[in-house]
């Protein structure tokens, strides 16, 4: 049976490029949760959410995470989770049932996250406190994820090569 590596974290984290670069680099099958999801929704993956509506795509996303956790996959994966495939109880779930899976969390500051989101530029202030939604949301979704005993990898102050050699160390592999 292969391995299954699944990376989590919040937006801005890092997962689907150091995802690729991993898969590239090990020549393990990437599985990017938000790419699947446009292509079935028929939409860009930068706009999928928005455009579809954060139910319908949940429910796409769900549906997928759902075939991933349950199909019998003999080959090493790197599996890009979405920040908020693991929203849903009954995905949490079957990915804490999931034998020898091995989950990374990359975790970001509020202050890198907020930058590569874009949201340390001037801005109206009838656009909200987006860095407070981040704030709360990443709270609530590190509060699931324990419940998976992921190991929590630091990359904030991480250049892409650090985060990636901390990674295959962390997985054992010798480069």
């Amino acid at each position: 049976m292969g391995r299954k590596v699944f990376l989590i974290g919040l937006p801005g984290s890092g997962k689907s490029t150091i995802a690729c670069l991993l898969a590239d680099k090990l020549g393990w099958k990437l599985v990017s949760t938000d790419t699947l999801v446009a292509a079935q929704l028929g939409l860009p993956r930068h706009s999928a959410l928005i455009s579809a509506g954060e139910e319908r795509f949940r429910q796409v996303e769900r549906e997928i995470m759902h075939a991933l956790l349950t199909e019998n996959r003999r080959e090493d994966i790197i599996v890009d989770c979405g920040s908020g495939a693991l929203d849903n109880p009954l995905t949490l779930r079957e990915l804490q049932e999931l034998p020898g899976r091995e989950i990374l969390e990359l975790v970001i500051d509020l202050a890198t996250m907020a930058d590569r989101a874009g949201l340390n530029r001037p801005r109206s202030l009838g656009l909200g406190m987006p860095r407070t939604w981040l704030r709360q949301m990443g709270q609530a979704r590190r509060e699931n994820w324990q419940r998976l005993q992921a190991l929590p990898l630091e990359v904030s102050d991480l250049s892409v090569e650090q985060v990636l050699e901390k990674v295959l160390a962390v997985l054992g592999i010798k480069e």
